[in-house]
Parts: structure tokens; C-alpha cells; sequence
């Protein structure tokens, strides 16, 4: 007997496309025209917890970069030291093979 797979809440009922996000359309209009322009700047996404930053993201890659195939996006931590105190920083990174995602 297979096992169910287990899903967050969250990612289970994570919208699926643009269309399915009811606030900040404009947001959304900006990211889609930018996931069909040929160049990308560098982004800093920033926001409120709970406002739809790592959704729209999520919604942009998967635009942008379907075309190529599968791709998984991988979560590690990191410890940075800061020069001249002795303590240390984690910083959290999500990557894909298409970008780098950095939470301090």
C-alpha cells in the first residue's frame, strides 16, 4: 500500500497561476511581463509576512522557466561570521538552478 504524500496546508492550497491571486494585480501584471521579456534585473522582493512574496515568485519561475523542464528548488542554511564581533549569522538560501533566494 503506497503512502499519501504529505503537503503542507499551505503548499496544497498554494494559488497555481496569476489569475488565482486576488490582491495586488499590478504586481502581478509587472512579474508576468517580465517573465516573457528577454532580460531580467536583479529582484529584491520585499513585503509585509504573509503578503505573497515567496508565491509570486514562485508563480514567476514557473512562468519564466517551464519551458526548460523540471526543476526543484532546494533550501540549505547557512552561517555567516560578521568581521570584528564574534558572533554568527544564519541566513537561509533557496535555489534553483535558475536563481538564488537569500533570507536573513
Amino acid at each position: 500500500m503506497e503512502r499519501p504524500k504529505r503537503e503542507l496546508f499551505m503548499d496544497k492550497h498554494r494559488p497555481a497561476s496569476f489569475a488565482a491571486l486576488d490582491f495586488n494585480h499590478d504586481v502581478n501584471t509587472f512579474l508576468q511581463s517580465l517573465a516573457h521579456s528577454d532580460t531580467i534585473p536583479h529582484l529584491i522582493i520585499e513585503g509585509t509576512r504573509g503578503s505573497g512574496k515567496r508565491t509570486r515568485l514562485g508563480l514567476f519561475l514557473q512562468e519564466k522557466f517551464s519551458k526548460y523542464g523540471p526543476w526543484h528548488v532546494k533550501s540549505t542554511q547557512i552561517t555567516l561570521e560578521i568581521p570584528g564581533k564574534s558572533e554568527t549569522v544564519p541566513v537561509y538560501v533557496s535555489m534553483s538552478p535558475y536563481h538564488y533566494q537569500i533570507d536573513p
